[in-house]
């Protein structure tokens, strides 16, 4: 049975089965493995069983889903295959890892890039960002802020009262002013 270990932002490793012919990953309850990331789409990518074994298949995802650093529509796995969802890393594995393998995985993560001959690069990336034309919310994207969205009510009743109140006081006034008036002649 295989297994998927995500690593969260603190460092913790958490490993979770793979089992059955399709596993769907996202925020949504609905999904086999819900994984509650701001970076992750509702419905986000799907493990999908095949006589070679498993492959991930990117569910258009809004910030995409990597299979050893590429972007990948749809990638078959091999044992040890470096999965990022959104921002959460993890590995996928054909046996449950140890807590070595998961402290080796961790350090191979963290140790910078070496050359093909021993030296780690100084001062190149081959990483580029590009200014977007359009933007647009996703049809399946669902807000997971506890706070309802506000909305304005209209209440006639409320402003009936408001309006007549409004008439009372402005007639207090005159009647005030006119008793004034009347008083100084």
């Amino acid at each position: 049975m295989p297994f998927l270990t995500i690593t969260s932002e603190n460092g913790e490793n958490v490993t979770h089965e793979i089992s059955g012919d399709s596993v769907t990953v996202g925020r949504n309850d609905d999904n086999t493995l819900q994984l509650a990331d701001g970076s992750l789409s509702g419905s986000h990518a799907e493990f999908k069983s095949g006589d070679d074994g498993y492959s991930l298949i990117d569910l258009d995802s809004t910030n995409g889903t990597f299979v050893g650093g590429e972007k990948i529509t749809e990638a078959a796995l091999a044992d040890g295959a470096r999965i990022t969802f959104g921002s959460l890393d993890g590995v996928y594995t054909l046996a449950e890892p140890s807590e070595d393998d998961l402290a080796e995985a961790s350090a191979e993560e963290t140790a910078p890039p070496e050359t093909g001959d021993g030296e780690i690069p100084q001062g190149e990336s081959s990483l580029a960002a590009e200014v977007g034309d359009t933007s647009y919310r996703p049809d399946d994207f669902n807000s997971i802020s506890p706070f309802p969205k506000r909305t304005k009510k209209k209440d006639p009743i409320a402003t009936l009262f408001l309006a007549i109140g409004g008439v009372g006081i402005l007639v207090s006034i005159i009647l005030a002013v006119c008793a004034v008036i009347m008083k100084s002649s």
